[in-house]
């Protein structure tokens, strides 16, 4: 096995990214593991991270959309978040963050995601500090005790986890938490990655009609592929009282019962 590894590294915001060497770990925590990347989404909030729109340590390996096989186990790791066993050589992902599991939204109110202590592979980690492989963007990541790791199914390609690995999980933890009721009418604004997968979600949990708002009119192609049955074309209504007397008079006059934004 190698003993160091390239990642593309974030130095400065807005230039081009570098290629680096670090060492890999010599040693794992017990519920830690180490894995060999496979492939690594480019995320829209890549471009904002790499913007400098959000604050960031730098230099910073990006990548939260992962898929890898596993090199190294620590030694009281043996499932993955399910339940199924783990071993060396196992196709996986994981959630991009990493909650503390003890906090007030971590233990009260069961909300990870709000976590006082979040961190995030690809965003939260200076790759100067060890471990150093802390985002995609590299040859090798090493998961964190504590992270939701999955084993992914053969038949599953990493493509397609990988399309799904932020929007997808974005959309459900909305409607998690929203809910759509059975013949709901619901309006999804947006028609890029988390809006098509909020499409196919409300119709998946009953929704008896979707109407999408976005552009350009390719996203309104895949959106009608997805089963959207009214698509408003942004360049077309652009004016946001154009938009909602659409919405208004498409259902039989009586609106939407749920709208999800996501521009």
């Amino acid at each position: 096995m190698p003993t160091i590894f390239k990642a593309a590294v974030l130095k400065e915001f807005q230039s081009p990214l570098e290629m680096h060497q670090y060492p890999l770990p010599t040693s794992l925590e017990p519920l830690g593991a180490l894995v060999r990347v496979e492939m690594a989404g480019v995320c829209g909030t890549d471009i904002h991270l790499w913007k400098g729109q959000l604050p960031i340590p730098r230099p910073n390996i990006l990548g939260h959309e992962t898929v890898g096989r596993i090199e190294r186990l620590g030694d009281s790791l043996r499932q993955d978040w399910t339940g199924l066993p783990l071993q060396a050589g196992d196709r996986v992902t994981w959630s991009s963050s990493l909650a503390c599991g003890q906090c007030f939204y971590c233990k009260e109110k069961r909300q990870p995601t709000r976590c006082l202590n979040r961190k995030a592979y690809g965003i939260s980690y200076n790759c100067e500090e060890p471990p150093h492989c802390n985002g995609g963007y590299a040859e090798y990541i090493y998961l964190r005790p504590g992270s939701a790791i999955f084993r992914l199914p053969e038949a599953l390609s990493t493509e397609r986890v990988i399309g799904a690995g932020c929007a997808l999980v974005t959309a459900i933890h909305g409607i998690e938490r929203m809910g759509i009721d059975w013949h709901d009418v619901v309006v999804i604004q947006g028609m890029g990655p988390v809006g098509l997968a909020a499409l196919a979600l409300a119709l998946d949990h009953g929704a008896s009609k979707a109407i999408v708002i976005g552009g350009p009119e390719h996203r309104l192609k895949t959106a009608r592929s997805f089963g959207a049955n009214e698509c408003i074309n942004i360049e077309e209504a652009s004016r946001s009282q154009d938009r909602i007397e659409r919405v208004h008079h498409l259902p039989r006059g009586f609106g939407a019962d749920v709208v999800i934004e996501c521009v």
